[in-house]
């Protein structure tokens, strides 16, 4: 009976429990943290690229040029725009214009042993400005 009483008292190994217990928690509180960052990492890129684009052809307009930069696009591979090469239209001078772009990115968001969530993050960047030639 004695030996049964210090046993109870004795606490050696008790924190490695604990900590058995309560890592897996805490781990997968970091894994979703990081997989959070990664989806409003390409969300916001994704507005930047959009909005780049947008930028670039509404200032490198000409009378029914067309504008295309692989570059920024190839900043997130793997992203479509709409239009891809953004059309100028032909107006008087003083006429306002507006260039749209529709950015895509297939995206997939995984957080191990839990959930993998996919789908398709869209960016709409609108420019307007005055043409004057």
């Amino acid at each position: 009976m004695r030996r049964l009483s210090q046993l109870a008292r004795d606490h050696r190994g008790l924190s490695t429990l604990e900590f058995a217990l309560v890592m897996p928690l805490i781990l997968l509180l970091c894994f979703a943290i990081v997989a959070y960052c990664i989806f409003f990492f390409d969300d916001e890129s994704l507005r930047l690229v959009t909005a780049y684009q947008a930028r670039d052809a509404a200032i490198s307009c000409e009378t029914g040029v067309t504008v295309s930069h692989p570059a920024i696009a190839q900043l997130l591979s793997g992203a479509t725009f709409t239009p891809a090469t953004p059309v100028c239209p032909a107006t008087a001078d003083g006429g306002t214009e507006t260039v749209t772009v529709t950015g895509t990115y297939p995206f997939s968001l995984t957080i191990p042993f839990v959930t993998t969530q996919s789908g398709t993050l869209r960016s709409v960047a609108s420019i307007s400005f005055i043409k004057y030639n």
